[in-house]
């Protein structure tokens, strides 16, 4: 197991030079949330946010939309340029034609595409038509997906073994695997893991899933605005390091806003206190 630490989160952090713009810095776009739960929509933008990409672009239901601007005003609604998608955060059936539109345009235009909570059933299916899918399932959908492929995984073997279920889905999958929990892994289907210890349960609260979605999308996008710039293209393997950054950066961010790290990351001692989803968000930058 190699594990997510602050050099590897440095190696896979860009910051902008003189002669980038808001293009060059990658950008994100989230179909995310619903008219039942607007919450995620936000909460994603946010964490997407805080990555510091050089743009965010949002498609979704009007009333997520009219949240999302009154958050985050310098978001761009609708279609447009954009790097890599994420959907399913906060999803319900009204969200399918929204999701249908970013989906193909991934495929046909090879843009990564990570898919969160309600769309991870679809998660291989969206595999076979594109090649640099991410998916992001906590211990008890991961349990779920693997006995789907038929294999029989409960959530406390999830829980257990966290790596190694990790590595087995991103395997059967063929996409990379983000099992969250107490410890979080990264897996490709080639085997190579990532794992984070968290510094606190004081993270595990209501949206953090959605704004670290938010956040892995945005750190994809700075890769794959990097590689288009040099004329490259990505491979499912070199996702691998700016999801894990994402997974660490925000590990740290709700251990310090919750009052277990300093501000250089160092332990304090505090037992610490409550922090909600946007508690993270803001600890980010």
């Amino acid at each position: 197991m190699n594990e997510i630490d602050q050099t590897l989160i440095a190696a896979h952090l860009r910051v902008p030079g003189p002669r980038d713009h808001k293009y060059s810095r990658g950008v994100p776009m989230l179909a995310t949330g619903s008219p039942t739960y607007p919450g995620a929509a936000v909460l994603g933008v946010g964490g997407a946010l805080a990555v510091g990409p050089g743009m965010v672009r949002y498609t979704g239901a009007a009333r997520c939309e009219d949240l999302v601007i009154s958050a985050f005003p310098e978001v761009v609604l609708g279609g447009g340029r954009f790097d890599p998608a994420l959907i399913g955060s906060g999803w319900d059936s009204s969200m399918a034609s929204y999701v249908e539109v970013v989906v193909r345009e991934c495929a046909l235009e090879g843009r990564p595409l990570i898919v969160d909570a309600g769309a991870l059933r679809g998660a291989r299916e969206w595999a076979n038509d594109n090649p640099l899918v991410v998916a992001t399932p906590h211990v008890g959908e991961a349990a779920e997906i693997l006995t789907q492929f038929g294999e029989e995984w409960s959530r406390s073997e999830v829980e257990k073994d966290i790596e190694g279920a990790a590595v087995r889905l991103a395997h059967l999958a063929r996409c990379v695997v983000v099992v969250k929990g107490a410890t979080t892994c990264v897996a490709t289907p080639a085997g190579t893991s990532l794992c984070f210890q968290a510094p606190t349960a004081w993270g595990a609260t209501a949206g953090a899933g959605d704004v670290l979605a938010g956040m892995i999308c945005a750190a994809v996008a700075q890769v794959q605005a990097l590689a288009l710039q040099e004329g490259s293209s990505l491979s499912i393997d070199d996702l691998a390091g700016p999801v894990a950054c994402a997974v660490g950066l925000h590990g740290f961010a709700a251990a310090s806003a919750a009052g277990i790290l300093d501000t250089n990351l160092e332990p304090t001692g505090s037992q610490g206190h409550p922090i909600v989803a946007t508690d993270i968000i803001r600890a980010v930058p």
